[in-house]
């Protein structure tokens, strides 16, 4: 996951990395805070690395409209906003760069297609056919 304000500026270094240990392909998700899951994730990030905390929940919120989370289907594993924008675009570029944009048959279609983005969901009826 991608945690805005933490570890976000890392993604080349890391796409480099998994490229060099032989990965094919890579995609990212938007860090996600449900529930409990919140006091946990800050509860730690504020006694390992407390000068971050303001930034990482700034940036979250920023991605979130102003939330902390986002539950709904396709909105979830993603962001939205300038700054998701950007680490958006900076994974697409390095993933482009490093052929991590799946098979063989993918690497010259755009990482696009392989990485989140926001989804209208539709609803199906159980009985549509």
């Amino acid at each position: 996951p991608i945690i805005p304000g933490l570890n976000d500026r890392n993604i080349p270094e890391i796409l480099e990395r998994a490229a060099d240990c032989g990965a094919t392909s890579a995609t990212f998700t938007a860090l996600r805070l449900p529930g409990s899951v919140r006091e946990v994730f800050f509860s730690r990030l504020r006694r390992e690395l407390p000068d971050s905390v303001d930034r990482v929940e700034a940036r979250v919120r920023d991605m979130r409209g102003g939330e902390l989370n986002d539950s709904r289907f396709g909105c979830r594993m993603t962001g939205s906003g300038a700054y998701w924008d950007g680490i958006r675009q900076l994974f697409e570029r390095s993933a482009r760069r490093l052929k991590l944009c799946g098979d063989a048959a993918e690497k010259d279609a755009a990482c696009e297609t392989r990485t989140p983005a926001v989804v209208r969901p539709v609803q199906l009826g159980l009985f549509d056919g």
